[in-house]
């Protein structure tokens, strides 16, 4: 009498069980021993790489001399790769990550000089050999950021190739338009510049009366003595020029009332495109260095990709 029995199988070993859980178990297992031979066939390639008979071999070379390597990440890791072997990493990480942290180590561990080779527009313009390149300055005589970009740096066997490009002269879009497009008005460095750069003119005591009145003066708690010392001198508040209120004011303190100087500064409409490409333009040794869009901007003026 033949009966139907039901099963289920593990795909990769291609066991048979009764129950779907121990199956499914099975090929959990399966899997993962998969994933680390995977891992172990990887390390192995990547030690021969650097010329080591095996991955034991590197492993205990890096991790027997890990209190040579300087930068912290780097040596965390290695220690973690020389106590617990490449399998407690994901096959992702490895492959993404074991061959240039090892190369990294090797290079701190061996203290190997590397040569740093200069490029601007296609032409070698300078080298010099470096034991720290990670903070070494990739620059070169006459180099300006407001002239020239960093365009690439190729990586070859203890060779840096620094590829540095002159930004062309010619503009595709206007200067301010360029800078707009950034939102060079919103950095807060920029708009505190461009206020102080436009040159204000010279107020009367009624102008400045007037203007701490719109920024409400009135709720300064000096304001309330500007007036008792003007009654005190015989002066009725409401009946005082505008002018006369400001040196009452001004003999109160108030130029140390937080209002004051935003009382003064130059208003929003006040800020023309000019005045924005002027403050720019004599300023931007400062913005090419410190304004995080600086470079996209750049591209953005001369067209560039």
């Amino acid at each position: 009498m033949v009966k139907e029995v039901k099963a289920y199988q593990d795909e990769i070993t291609g066991k048979i069980f009764n129950d779907r859980y121990k199956a499914q178990k099975s090929e959990e297992k399966s899997k993962k021993k998969l994933e680390v031979k995977e891992i172990e066939d990887y390390s192995e390639t990547v030690a021969k790489k650097f010329g080591f008979k095996d991955f034991y071999e590197l492993r205990n070379y890096v991790g027997g001399n890990s209190d040579k390597i300087k930068t912290l990440g780097v040596r965390m890791r290695i220690d973690v790769l020389a106590l617990k072997g490449p399998a407690h990493f994901s096959i992702k990480d490895i492959k993404e990550g074991l061959e240039p942290l090892i190369e990294k180590a090797l290079f701190e561990i061996r203290d190997e000089v590397v040569t740093v080779i200069i490029n601007l527009d296609n032409k070698q313009i300078s080298t010099f050999q470096t034991k720290d390149y990670k903070n070494a300055k990739l620059e070169f005589e006459g180099y300006s950021p407001i002239k020239h970009y960093l365009e690439s740096i190729e990586n070859q066997k203890n060779t840096y190739i620094c590829n540095f490009k002159s930004y062309p002269e010619k503009e595709v879009i206007p200067f301010v338009e360029a800078l707009k497009q950034f939102n060079i008005t919103k950095d807060y460095n920029f708009d505190r510049m461009v206020r102080d750069y436009i040159e204000k003119p010279e107020l009367s005591a009624e102008e400045k009366y007037y203007a701490l009145e719109a920024e409400g003066v009135d709720n300064w708690s000096g304001y309330s003595y500007a007036i008792e010392m003007a009654e005190e001198d015989g002066d009725d508040w409401f009946d005082m020029s505008p002018a006369e209120k400001y040196y009452a004011l001004e003999c109160a303190g108030v130029d140390n009332w937080h209002g004051y100087e935003y009382a003064f500064e130059t208003k929003d409409e006040d800020i023309t495109d000019e005045a924005i490409e002027e403050c720019f333009k004599d300023n931007e040794d400062y913005f090419a260095k410190n304004w995080k869009n600086y470079k996209d901007f750049k591209f953005t003026l001369h067209g560039l990709k």
